[in-house]
């Protein structure tokens, strides 16, 4: 199970997450957000990271301008989606070369019908999202990083999106296009393993945190980190 450790606020605090066995490193470039960075620090934490751990920029609801100068400043090559930007954005990034995680707001079962619908409105305009995350819906404003949990009983009802030829074309999920799923949403040490079941560890490319392993917000826990990344693994 690959980890994301999200809203990363220093070097030593990335890192330590990637010392620990992090596969991903979220940079928040959502100015509200507590956990936002700039530019610059950005680029000193890129370049401070070991081949293994790989940056991922976080934007919602950015001009794709803004977001390809980022990126090529900063140094990423992972870019995650977080509001409600439009099809033509991720068509637009994959032209650049960019990897697009396209983030989804969960918190009832429309919301997991409007992303369906979403995703197989992509597959038919060639927009296919290099991997797709689910988090917990929060108040209006809030897109994501509140600590909150998607209910269990959503969780059970995921998308599973077909991995190969060999998949049944009669099924639902055959009319999904093929991508990988993150699975965020108030994940702590304490939760993740039951989430993960919840969700189907076969089903999941990926876990993703920030405010499960955080001392304070934006502050990260080495200690939540190294926890969460065993419970998550299942060691």
């Amino acid at each position: 199970m690959l980890v994301k450790i999200c809203g990363v606020t220093s070097r030593q605090a990335a890192t330590q997450c990637a010392q620990a066995g992090a596969d991903f490193l979220g940079l928040n470039f959502h100015p509200p957000s507590v956990r936002f960075i700039s530019d610059a620090l950005a680029a000193e934490i890129v370049n401070a990271l070991p081949g293994s751990c790989l940056p991922v920029g976080v934007f919602v609801d950015r001009p794709v301008e803004h977001v390809r100068a980022t990126a090529k400043t900063v140094g990423l090559h992972w870019v995650q989606l977080h509001g409600n930007e439009p099809i033509s954005d991720i068509l637009e990034l994959q032209a650049s070369g960019l990897a697009v995680i396209r983030a989804y707001r969960i918190g009832t079962v429309e919301d997991l019908q409007q992303m369906a619908a979403d995703l197989c409105q992509m597959s038919y305009l060639g927009a296919n999202p290099q991997a797709v995350l689910v988090d917990a819906k929060g108040q209006p404003g809030q897109p994501g990083g509140t600590g909150r949990t998607i209910p269990a009983e959503l969780i059970a009802q995921l998308p599973r999106f077909p991995t190969g030829s060999d998949d049944d074309p009669a099924s639902p999920e055959a009319t999904l296009p093929p991508s990988r799923l993150i699975l965020a949403g108030g994940l702590n040490p304490t939760n993740v393993a039951a989430q993960i079941q919840n969700a189907g560890r076969s089903n999941l490319w990926m876990v993703d945190t920030a405010s499960g392993v955080e001392q304070a917000p934006g502050l990260k826990d080495p200690v939540k980190v190294e926890a969460f990344l065993k419970a998550a693994r299942g060691a």
